[in-house]
């Protein structure tokens, strides 16, 4: 009968994308973490979707917590469950995976470019620039993706904000990479004049301390 039916019924990576998002918007990060886990032990496969609405609700709120939103990209990388999920074994705990990457050994789940703009943006809001650079970086080597100028733009910014121009600056100059100019974008070019500006002051405390 129907009530047979719905408790044989097993939750599928449908429902637990639809459990993941409510957990996101009802502000419960780590119900939301716990899901994905579960999910896994299941032996079903997120998507990066379901990743992303997991790392999002870890950057969302007063109190982001982006170490573990970092931990859960690195999840959603893991060699570890990568093999596990071509051998048909979830035996392993899912939090054990491995911290290094090799862009020739299969991953769990590549990220998307939605995954890498969660990151940079939130990393870069909360004053952590050189972490976001260090995504900017993964974001174009290790998948194959070119950066948005805006990610640009919020990690220069919080390099200026922290009082660092000389990485702002370092950062500016690599955009050359990808074909941006950073004297086309408004925000960028007043960036580098403020960052120009604070490298000359600087310099010239220096020579100030050197000649007394």
């Amino acid at each position: 009968n129907d009530e047979e039916e719905e408790e044989e019924m097993q939750p599928n990576e449908i429902i637990y994308g639809a459990a993941i998002s409510c957990c996101r918007k009802a502000r419960q990060p780590d119900r939301a973490f716990l899901l994905l886990r579960r999910m896994i032990k299941d032996g079903l496969f997120p998507n990066a979707a379901t990743f992303n609405t997991v790392i999002l609700a870890h950057t969302e709120g007063k109190k982001p917590n982006l170490d573990q939103a970092i931990l859960i990209y690195r999840l959603m990388k893991s060699q570890k469950l990568a093999a596990a999920s071509s051998s048909g074994s979830t035996s392993f705990p899912p939090s054990s995976f491995s911290t290094e990457f090799n862009t020739t050994t299969p991953i769990f789940c590549k990220p998307n470019r939605q995954t890498y703009n969660i990151l940079i943006q939130s990393l870069s809001s909360n004053r952590r620039p050189e972490e976001a650079e260090l995504f900017l970086r993964k974001m174009r080597l290790e998948d194959g993706f070119v950066p948005d100028v805006d990610l640009y733009t919020v990690t220069v910014t919080a390099y200026e904000r922290n009082g660092q121009p000389m990485k702002a600056l370092r950062l500016m100059e690599s955009m050359r990479e990808d074909g941006y100019d950073f004297y086309e974008a408004k925000v960028l070019n007043e960036a580098f004049k403020k960052a120009v500006k604070l490298v000359n002051v600087v310099g010239r405390g220096f020579s100030s301390k050197a000649s007394n």
